[in-house]
């Protein structure tokens, strides 16, 4: 077993980074480099904000390596200290330090806009005394005020998407409570309201049984007395509509069961309903096989009631080819009526 969870572990690994492999690439943004987010793999000016992202999310890489010595005429020699980490960032492609701050949030239309701090500075003699003036530039203020308000928008967006999340959590908890109401109700051939159901009437089974379970659920609870909160989902027409789709789900299921017997025969009966409309109803009778439990079952499954005009015979048989082409059951498989 446990052999067998690190195969799926390996698995789930492989497939995200051939994933985070594929959407990098596509970005320009390739995480198998040594150094993804050096300089040297990127353009001058970058304008699509979702490589910026990339490239502030994986965050500066800050190679520890021997760097390469450069020699003076006067026999000298100096090479960058990872003492400036702190302030810059060496990018190893291009030998030479750069801002990452102006070089990703830096105004290029400034008339002070200066590209030294962008394609890199390798003066190491005088590395201490650039950097300070750098960091007194306009340029270089602006673009950190830029970087802040970019990084104050992205936890704003964070907060918000948040929010939603829980939001949209709530609301879904308050929809699962409501459709568990109507099948416990349903399940009973209990009515869920009366012939008024459009008047409010805390004597209706649903109403009911949705304060009975505010008494107990604080889910329901909040919903029923935040007044912030003015859709319910308790309405009549709301109701209808679970019914709907729960009924759609279920004759969904059945009739992928019929689909996948051997053969089926249907019981018909015609009835009028309160308005004297005729309407046929379709029961049909079919074979599950359980092949894991090596069970067999037989089912009796009601599709629901059809409208028909007329009771001759080749109306039924037209009614029927109707029905079952609408839920795509082959008719050749049909033994008896």
């Amino acid at each position: 077993m446990k052999l067998k969870r690190e195969e799926q572990v390996n698995k789930y690994r492989g497939s995200l980074d051939s994933f985070v492999k594929k959407k990098s690439l596509n970005l320009g943004f390739n995480i198998h480099h040594e150094y993804p987010t050096d300089r040297f793999y990127f353009e001058e000016n970058i304008q699509n904000i979702a490589i910026k992202k990339c490239i502030m999310s994986y965050g500066p890489r800050r190679p520890k390596i021997v760097f390469p010595i450069t020699k003076r005429e006067d026999g000298s020699s100096y090479h960058f200290s990872s003492y400036y980490y702190e302030q810059t960032l060496k990018s190893v492609g291009l030998d030479c330090v750069y801002c990452e701050t102006c070089w990703l949030f830096a105004n290029r239309h400034y008339s002070y806009f200066q590209k030294a701090w962008i394609n890199g500075v390798n003066d190491w003699l005088n590395l201490t005394n650039k950097i300070t003036t750098h960091e007194k530039s306009l340029e270089h203020i602006e673009a950190s005020k830029t970087r802040a308000l970019w990084k104050q928008n992205e936890t704003i967006d964070k907060i918000s998407e948040r929010q939603y999340s829980e939001e949209a959590l709530f609301w879904r908890n308050v929809l699962e409570r409501i459709i568990k109401v109507i099948i416990f109700l349903t399940a009973g051939n209990t009515a869920l309201r009366g012939h008024e159901h459009k008047q409010k009437c805390n004597s209706e089974h649903f109403d009911g049984e949705v304060r009975l379970l505010a008494e107990y659920d604080p889910i329901i609870n909040q919903l029923l007395n935040d007044e912030k909160k003015k859709v319910k989902y308790f309405s009549w027409k709301v109701q209808n509509e679970v019914i709907e789709l729960l009924a759609t789900n279920i004759r969904n299921h059945i009739c992928d069961e019929i689909r996948n017997s051997q053969c089926f025969p249907i019981i018909m009966d015609s009835t009028q309903d309160i308005v004297k409309l005729d309407q046929v109803s379709v029961v049909i009778w079919y074979v599950v096989i359980n092949y894991d439990d090596l069970d067999i079952s037989i089912k009796e499954s009601f599709l629901g009631f059809f409208k028909i005009d007329k009771h001759e015979a080749q109306d039924y048989e037209e009614l029927i080819s109707e029905i079952l082409l609408m839920f795509k059951i082959d008719i050749n498989k049909c033994r008896g009526l």
